[in-house]
């Protein structure tokens, strides 16, 4: 069972130092989707009312994303502090994930008492 675990950790590991390299790809890993904000933005809403600037940037990724947008609601264009707002709201974004996938990956490893590198398990043998 343990070799299990093992073999489970080793992939884990395979996974981390994947996204490693991954993170080298600065526009998808560094910063959240414009799909992730809007999901985002859109429980914030129900949480608290949001100021004025996340709602235009809430309303500018609708109409990005969607194609029947009300004109009464669509916005083709932000200000150029509501774009680093928008820039700064995807690395946080990204940032928290990337945390939790660390806490995630650390619970894991403590839960099974760590990788042991010399098991044939981890070397695929």
């Amino acid at each position: 069972m343990r070799k299990a675990f093992e073999f489970f950790l080793g992939l884990a590991s395979g996974f981390a130092f994947s996204f490693f390299f991954l993170y080298l790809r600065e526009e998808f890993l560094r910063y959240a989707t414009d799909e992730e904000v809007l999901t985002y933005l859109s429980n914030a809403s129900l949480e608290f009312p949001l100021d004025e600037t996340a709602t235009n940037i809430m309303l500018y990724l609708t109409t990005k994303l969607f194609k029947d947008v009300p004109e009464d609601i669509r916005l083709e264009s932000l200000s150029e502090y509501e774009e680093y707002e928008l820039k700064r709201i995807r690395e946080k974004l990204r940032q928290r994930q990337w945390r939790d996938f660390e806490k995630w990956f650390l619970s894991i490893k403590k839960l099974f008492g760590g990788i042991d590198h010399e098991s044939k398990v981890c070397q695929g043998r």
